[in-house]
Parts: C-alpha cells; structure tokens; sequence
C-alpha cells in the first residue's frame, strides 16, 4: 500500500491536477441551484482533485495507467 499512495506525478502535472480541482469546484459552486447533487459531486471531484495535486499522486497512474503528463 506504501508503494501505491506514494507521489507519481511532477509539477507540472501538480498544477495541471490544481487547476482542474479548482475549474471542478468553481463549476459545482456556480450550478448550486441545478442540483444539490449535481454541485456536491463536482466539489467533491474537485476537492479529489486539489488533494491529488498537493500530495502530488495520481490514482490513475497508480492504477497502472500511463498518462501524458
């Protein structure tokens, strides 16, 4: 489990992961009256997101899957 959660991606793939948990939590917050579960989806992939990119993992890749970035 220790090899699986350690960190897999660089900085730019970081800001790239930030960027899209921020654009995710921007939109979720922006639809809050579409659905409340619409909204808490998003926020929460965004939140997701922002977690991977401060950690600097990726679960795709630590799932074996080979990613551009």
């Amino acid at each position: 489990m220790k090899n699986f959660m350690s960190p897999n991606i660089g900085t730019r793939g970081r800001l790239i992961r930030a960027l899209i948990g921020l654009a995710l939590m921007g939109s979720g917050l922006w639809l809050h009256e579409t659905g409340r579960w619409l909204c808490f989806s998003l926020v929460a992939a965004g939140g997701f997101c922002l977690w991977e990119a401060v950690r600097g993992w990726c679960i795709a890749r630590a799932c074996g899957i080979k990613t551009r970035i």
